[in-house]
């Protein structure tokens, strides 16, 4: 397991990608560019956004910049393949790891360590902001598969669940993904 020390470390080195150095120097700092980088997605739970991914980091983390309105957030689920963490950006939110649950706020981190079942849920009254990174990389396979693609984090299409719920169920177990309980609050046909 890569050590928090070494996860940091990777993590700073790649800080450009976030803090708005141009795409151009970020990438080449980081060995590749995403074609998909920056533009929005959208799942039942939140719209999101590839901010750096296995290409660009020789496989070691992908970061994905999460946006979602009050009471958007995702199912109880685990990862057999990466850790993750997440770092709140904006808003309030309920973070269960493992059977403990706690709020969040701007600049709070958590870690949930693979193979540990965790959700996260926008609990505030405005939008709020993830980044959430993996390590390793590997995770993204997951939402560009199931990702409807939106022109901002705002909208919310129509789509039709049964499709998505069945991309859901063949995708997961090909990236180590497992629904293992329900989002807080049930806005959307959520699942995998």
């Amino acid at each position: 397991m890569t050590s928090r020390r070494e996860l940091l470390r990777v993590a700073l080195a790649s800080a450009p990608l976030l803090l708005g150095a141009s795409a151009g120097n970020a990438a080449s700092q980081l060995g590749g560019h995403s074609e998909q980088r920056d533009k929005w997605f959208w799942i039942p739970g939140h719209a999101f956004t590839l901010k750096a991914v296995g290409a660009d980091t020789q496989k070691a983390f992908t970061w994905i910049l999460a946006e979602n309105k009050p009471r958007e957030g995702v199912v109880l689920h685990q990862h057999s393949r990466e850790d993750e963490c997440f770092y709140i950006l904006d808003g309030r939110y309920e973070i269960t790891i493992g059977g403990r649950t706690a709020l969040g706020t701007s600049g709070s981190v958590f870690f949930g360590p693979r193979n540990t079942p965790h959700r996260w849920t926008n609990v505030g009254s405005t939008t709020g902001r993830l980044l959430l990174v993996y390590t390793p990389s590997g995770i993204e396979e997951f939402f560009l598969a199931i990702g409807i693609p939106v022109k901002n984090p705002d909208e919310r299409p129509a789509f039709d669940p049964a499709d998505l719920g069945k991309r859901q169920s063949e995708m997961a177990p090909k990236v180590g993904l497992m629904k293992v309980g329900e989002a807080k609050y049930r806005t959307h046909a959520n699942g995998y």
